[in-house]
């Protein structure tokens, strides 16, 4: 009887390990990955082109928890923000890349370049990612530290960005 345990136990386990190849948990991304997926999320979300709430739904998995409230209480509150909050530019980047991270134990901050490319020509910028660890997701997205355009117009970060629009109930970005 205890060794027929213990080859179902035997078996359970061998099936699960068989399973865990099939897609690699969150902790295994490193900052530097885990803000480069999100910016993949939001350009096949459509990027620059995407309706502001597609493109919040599209990447909701690798925002904080905070976030993730703050926004729920920004869409309670009848707000919104009609432009692209993930970037500092209103239109939204076509293309981006992480160029750097500095990584701690529990947070990371990573620098993005970011691009967009519309009627009104060409922009170039850098903004900032502020990631924190979470246990169960990995590496997720505290708040968007803005360095282009919303910075010059005095909007410093995401999380500031939802906190006055949830204050005024509404919001020019």
């Amino acid at each position: 009887m205890m060794m027929m345990r213990n080859s179902l136990l035997a078996a359970a386990v061998a099936a699960l390990l068989a399973l865990a190849p099939l897609g690699a948990p969150a902790q295994a991304l490193s900052a530097r990955d885990s803000a480069a997926a999100l910016f993949e999320d939001y350009m096949r979300a459509g990027g620059a082109s995407a309706a502001p709430d597609h493109l919040v739904r599209s990447v909701q998995r690798h925002l904080s928890e905070g976030l993730t409230e703050l926004i729920g209480r920004l869409n309670e509150a009848g707000a919104a923000i009609d432009a692209d909050i993930l970037t500092s530019l209103r239109e939204g980047a076509t293309a981006a890349e992480v160029v750097g991270c500095d990584e701690g134990w529990r947070v990371a901050l990573c620098e993005v370049e970011l691009r967009s490319a519309g009627e009104a020509g060409i922009s170039e910028w850098s903004d900032r990612l502020f990631l924190v660890r979470s246990d169960e997701r990995g590496w997720v997205v505290g708040d968007v530290i803005y360095g282009g355009p919303r910075a010059d117009d005095g909007i410093a970060s995401l999380h500031s960005l939802l906190s006055d629009a949830i204050g005024d109930g509404a919001a020019e970005p």
